[in-house]
């Protein structure tokens, strides 16, 4: 049985200006500076990685619960195959995190936003 979620709390947009800069110093790098990613995403490297997918809207990054995102920023990514994804979990607080996201939270799409919000709230219940 489903549930609709209340509508989503606003973002903060001191949140999201301090997410953006974390962002640019911490994530830039390898999944670009406009979210994009790195070309062909979705093919595993020879090592077995796979590249950095984007944080826009062709990602899957808003398929996640805030929850899940925290926690793959802070602990890397485990799911059964090799990850180039660091760990930030020394460098940034979980409050620093969740700005991050408040800040890939204001790029997506209008249908993204709720789509994102309706999975975090259902994870929450």
């Amino acid at each position: 049985m489903g549930f609709t979620a209340p509508p989503a709390p606003e973002l903060d947009p001191e949140s999201v200006a301090e997410g953006e800069r974390l962002y640019t110093t911490n994530c830039a790098s390898c999944h670009m500076p406009d979210r994009s990613g790195q070309p062909n995403w979705k093919i595993a490297n020879d090592d077995g990685t796979y590249p950095p997918p984007p944080h826009d809207n062709s990602g899957h990054t808003w398929h996640h619960p805030d929850e899940l995102l925290v926690g793959i920023i802070r602990d890397g990514l485990d799911v059964g195959v090799p990850s180039a994804m660091p760990t930030f979990g020394g460098l940034l607080s979980d409050d620093e995190i969740s700005t991050i996201i408040d800040f890939l939270k204001s790029e997506w799409g209008e249908q993204e936003q709720a789509f994102q919000w309706q999975v975090t709230w259902q994870g929450e219940q």
